[in-house]
């Protein structure tokens, strides 16, 4: 799990290109991550409803091959071709169903950990649990980071319109959510 949450290696340089390349305001980023947390919350309650059945092997399969098609889907906003989309609605997709997979994916985890528990330390494997999560997702954002230094995404780079760098890393970091 551990492994699992390492390979979602975020784009360091993806903020900057919202900023830069994008020219989204400080709104619209915070619209961005508004409609990400409430399908977050969507995220929560489909997994209750819809998929606390299913197969974990299948659930996983399936949220990282979506997960990754919308990380994909970056390289769009990165060549401008939006499909005569705003781009702001664009990476509002983008960025919100990444979220609401990734909390999905959360869920079995809890769930795998809860059985294993002795009674009276669930808060303690909880704590445990979101900290080895954590730990994931830093090491692979300072990964991300340390990728970023092949590719040349500096911010005169983005405001000059030079993505080749960009595009590189998005594909890079998006690629690598499949290898678990």
């Amino acid at each position: 799990l551990y492994f699992y949450n390492f390979c979602y290696i975020s784009n360091p340089a993806w903020y900057n290109f919202m900023y830069l390349g994008l020219n989204f305001t400080d709104f619209e980023v915070g619209v961005l991550f508004t409609i990400g947390s409430l399908l977050s919350c969507l995220g929560l309650w489909a997994y209750e409803k819809c998929f606390f059945q299913s197969r974990w092997r299948f659930l996983y399969l399936w949220t990282t091959f979506v997960s990754a098609v919308f990380s994909m889907m970056q390289v769009c906003l990165v060549v401008g071709k939006t499909f005569g989309m705003p781009n702001l609605l664009f990476a509002t997709g983008d960025l919100s169903m990444q979220q609401f997979v990734q909390t999905i994916t959360f869920m079995p985890m809890c769930i795998m950990f809860f059985a294993l528990i002795p009674e009276g330390t669930e808060g303690t494997t909880y704590a445990l649990i979101s900290t080895w999560q954590n730990v994931a997702s830093s090491v692979a954002t300072n990964l991300g980071t340390s990728l970023a230094c092949f590719a040349n995404v500096s911010d005169s780079a983005i405001e000059n319109h030079n993505y080749r760098g960009m595009l590189k890393l998005t594909v890079l970091t998006s690629l690598v959510q499949f290898v678990p």
